[in-house]
């Protein structure tokens, strides 16, 4: 391959990645919480409203939705045992986390480059805009 088309190539990974980048982050830090499972109802747990919102985008695509009303437990049950995280569970929160820092390092590397830092940050932007306008829209 020739030094200009390596050239040209790198240009446009940089571009799609920082395109991409705010909802990688996006989606890898929240698959963390949700594999970990904290965005779930329990008998004696109600998730913050932004874990909630959060899941919803992640898992359905919409910024509302109504909340169900938290499982109520019979009264002849115990206390629900607490919820354990499988060993499947722990790598995929790991997984998210280390793709988030990854993509922010990616951000960071790319940003360096002073000749095309506006036009970086205009990408980021877009990474951002977009997807938000399409959830509003």
């Amino acid at each position: 391959m020739k030094a200009q088309s390596q050239r040209r190539l790198r240009q446009l990974h940089s571009w799609i990645g920082l395109f991409f980048a705010p909802a990688i982050l996006f989606f890898a830090l929240s698959g963390s919480l949700q594999a970990l499972g904290f965005q779930d109802r329990a008998a004696h747990y109600d998730p913050p409203a932004w874990m909630t919102l959060v899941a919803n985008v992640h898992k359905h695509g919409v910024v509302r939705r109504d909340r169900k009303a938290a499982p109520t437990k019979p009264p002849e049950s115990k206390a629900a045992p607490a919820k354990v995280a499988n060993m499947f569970s722990l790598f995929a929160a790991l997984l998210g986390l280390l793709l988030s820092a990854g993509t922010a390092l990616g951000i960071w590397i790319a940003m360096l480059n002073r000749r095309n830092r506006p036009t970086s940050f205009l990408l980021l932007l877009a990474g951002i805009g977009v997807p938000v306008l399409l959830l509003l829209a």
